[in-house]
């Protein structure tokens, strides 16, 4: 349905898992019946504007923004309700580019999908 064909497992039940703060960049989960399913990250993620301890062991943290959180913060977030109410079509903000500075000392190893 739209994924990349492989998942990578979820990093949020270790007890070391990082915490949501503003500016961490985090794995969005699959969804079924809409519950989040663990183990279905793939190529989606989202970047926390402020903290969220209501993320804390559900999501993977896998980066932050290091340089930048002023353009972070000029984003402007567009839920389902605005799309909706708006006769005008409202073009989203959206990520031009984006580059890793630091490389975690370990890799990923995606598991591939039935």
């Amino acid at each position: 349905e739209g994924g990349p064909g492989y998942s990578i497992s979820c990093e949020c039940f270790k007890p070391n898992y990082r915490k949501h703060f503003g500016g961490t960049i985090a794995m969005a989960k699959g969804s079924r019946n809409e519950q989040a399913v663990r183990d279905s990250a793939g190529s989606q993620f989202f970047i926390n504007f402020q903290p969220g301890p209501h993320l804390n062991g559900e999501y993977t943290v896998f980066g932050r923004v290091i340089e930048g959180m002023d353009v972070v913060s000029r984003l402007q977030p567009q839920g389902e309700e605005e799309e909706e109410e708006s006769e005008e079509l409202i073009r989203p903000d959206h990520i031009v580019s984006a580059k890793v500075l630091r490389k975690r000392s370990h890799e990923y190893v995606p598991h591939i999908a039935n």
